[in-house]
């Protein structure tokens, strides 16, 4: 629009048609004097502005407490506190607030991510109940690693203190699922080999003892394995 407005105030100027020129020139100027707002109005109306970075620019500009809501201010009233004059120090504050917004969301669409994940159940007929399906436990795992990376990132990240309980939080619930994960697993191979071993009545008759520890551990896994069917929910199950 500035450059629209110069050319057309030198167009009129060299076909010597005084009032239009006037009026561009008029609109050149105008146009360059609100230019210089432009960075301002764009860390003003940044979407990732929250109270604590309000009360920053309230104090940085010594508005008062009257000026709660300056992001709802007239320009002439931004005029008046000469706030062209913090521009740099608005920009910083809206920077910050851009990056905490990303870290903010980035935690939103982790959590979201696991909507629609599940530990999905294989029934094996012949030992009477169910593992773990191969492709549910890749995705969950994939998801883990990739978020436990992000979250560990997030949690050195200078524009993640404000939100550093939440962090730590997600990080303990990803580890542990990750433990939990990994000893499942491991449970569930042993009990894949051992199952139909205990399952001969001589080998029983032979190891009792460890026949009986079997059979204890054989029910929990089932009761476990059943349960886990009927409510697949990943982060339920968690």
């Amino acid at each position: 629009m500035v450059k629209q407005a110069g050319n057309l105030a030198r167009d009129f100027e060299n076909a010597k048609i005084s009032k239009p020129q006037k009026v561009a020139n008029t609109m050149f100027t105008n146009l360059n004097d609100f230019k210089k707002f432009l960075p301002i109005i764009r860390a003003l109306c940044n979407k990732g502005l929250e109270e604590r970075h309000i009360e920053q620019i309230v104090a940085l500009v010594k508005a008062g407490d009257d000026a709660k809501d300056i992001l709802n201010q007239r320009l002439d009233n931004f005029k008046a506190l000469q706030i062209e004059n913090y521009k740099n120090e608005l920009e910083e504050i809206s920077d910050t607030a851009s990056k905490e917004y990303g870290n903010k969301n980035m935690m939103v669409k982790m959590k979201g991510d696991w909507t629609d994940l599940a530990f999905t159940c294989k029934e094996v007929p012949e030992k009477e109940s169910y593992i773990l399906e191969g492709q549910a436990v890749e995705d969950i795992q994939a998801v883990l690693d990739d978020h436990i990376i992000k979250t560990q990132t997030m949690k050195g990240s200078p524009f993640a203190k404000f939100m550093l309980d939440d962090i730590s939080s997600w990080e303990t619930m990803l580890m542990r699922t990750q433990d939990n994960l990994d000893k499942w697993l491991k449970v569930q191979a042993t009990w894949m080999y051992l199952q139909p071993v205990f399952s001969s009545e001589d080998i029983i008759n032979q190891m009792p003892i460890e026949g009986r520890k079997f059979k204890d551990v054989n029910i929990a896994w089932c009761s476990l394995m059943e349960r886990i069917n009927k409510n697949p929910n990943a982060l339920d199950v968690v």
